[in-house]
């Protein structure tokens, strides 16, 4: 009786791992069926925070000693890294030190439901063993698929052999929203970087060298083909892992680099390219699809704006040249929709 009631006592923790994975399978299954994919739901405040809030009352039990050998070391620790992974306090360049796989969201959606999953039926074992049973406790995955990403962006760095593996979450939400107003891409210019440290940072030695010249851009001399030192702009984008979108400083082109991360094993969290784009921007785009694309600089415009005592409107997104919109600082936009709306009245 005493080994029957320990394996039942092994069994509640078994059913409280299963529980958060029924939480999560019906969580996924909720936002797909609003339309969002797994690189939205990853980046979801509030999905991040049922992790966090789930890792918290998980590292408590670890640490009170609630859970028994049937977890073993290994299946504890991987559950442990996935639960930051997927909380989003690691990133995810890292993933692949970790776990031997890109850090897609399919990826770690899949890796997280094997690890938790092979930890529920280890320790539901011991009652199926004393009730002579041969039940496996179902892994109880969502049926998830990895989305095949197509657009004009994504289109391009195809072109240059890359894959959205290796680019982040972030960066793929960026990519996706921007293509939406984006009507053509007139010219490329893919760089490669060297001289990056072991953790994949910036040093002084870190050099950039152009690989390969495309349409409109072909012709028009670059500084990198004079001077391989990493600085600028190009600095910045490789330091933060960014898509960038602005305009050229000489030539005033619209254009969007991507940092494009390694795809050695040895260098998985390393920005290797850097892919830039020339693009030209659709006349006509609806007010939602610009405030989407803005991504963060819209929150940006929106404070400045209020800040001088403006009342914010959507439409004064509208005050702004596209190319501008995206090519100027969130301060000279919001400057100067404040200045217009001073000059129309606004007091």
């Amino acid at each position: 009786m005493w080994g029957y009631y320990a394996a039942l006592s092994i069994n509640d923790v078994s059913k409280f791992l299963n529980s958060f994975r029924e939480n999560i399978r019906k969580t996924i299954e909720n936002f797909s069926k609003k339309g969002m994919d797994l690189y939205d739901v990853i980046l979801e405040k509030s999905f991040r925070e049922k992790i966090g809030k789930f890792n918290l009352e998980f590292r408590k039990r670890m640490a009170d000693n609630r859970f028994p050998p049937g977890m073993g070391l290994k299946e504890a620790s991987d559950l442990s890294l996935l639960l930051k992974y997927l909380s989003g306090r690691l990133p995810l360049t890292d993933f692949e030190v970790d776990f031997g796989v890109k850090g897609t969201p399919y990826n770690m959606i899949n890796k997280f439901y094997g690890c938790i999953g092979n930890s529920i039926n280890a320790m539901a074992r011991p009652v199926d063993a004393i009730k002579h049973q041969a039940k496996t406790v179902t892994v109880g995955t969502s049926r998830i698929t990895e989305k095949i990403e197509t657009g004009i962006l994504f289109d391009a760095l195809a072109a240059h052999k890359f894959s959205p593996a290796q680019l982040t979450p972030n960066n793929i939400i960026v990519l996706r929203n921007v293509q939406e107003i984006i009507s053509a891409v007139k010219g490329a210019i893919l760089y490669r970087i060297n001289g990056l440290d072991l953790l994949g940072e910036v040093t002084d030695k870190t050099t950039i060298e152009i690989i390969k010249k495309e349409g409109v851009l072909r012709p028009i001399p670059s500084r990198v083909e004079m001077d391989k030192r990493l600085k600028g702009t190009k600095r910045i984008i490789v330091q933060e892992k960014n898509v960038y979108i602005g305009k050229g400083r000489k030539d005033n082109r619209s254009m969007v680099v991507t940092p494009i991360t390694s795809s050695s094993h040895a260098k998985t969290n390393v920005i290797e390219y850097l892919l830039l784009l020339n693009v030209e921007f659709k006349n006509e785009v609806p007010l939602a699809s610009k405030i989407k694309a803005l991504g963060g600089k819209y929150e940006k415009i929106k404070n400045i704006v209020q800040e001088n005592s403006v009342p914010w409107e959507n439409k004064f997104i509208e005050l702004v040249d596209m190319k501008e919109l995206f090519g100027s600082s969130a301060e000279k936009i919001g400057e100067y929709i404040v200045s217009h709306q001073k000059l129309a009245g606004f007091k």
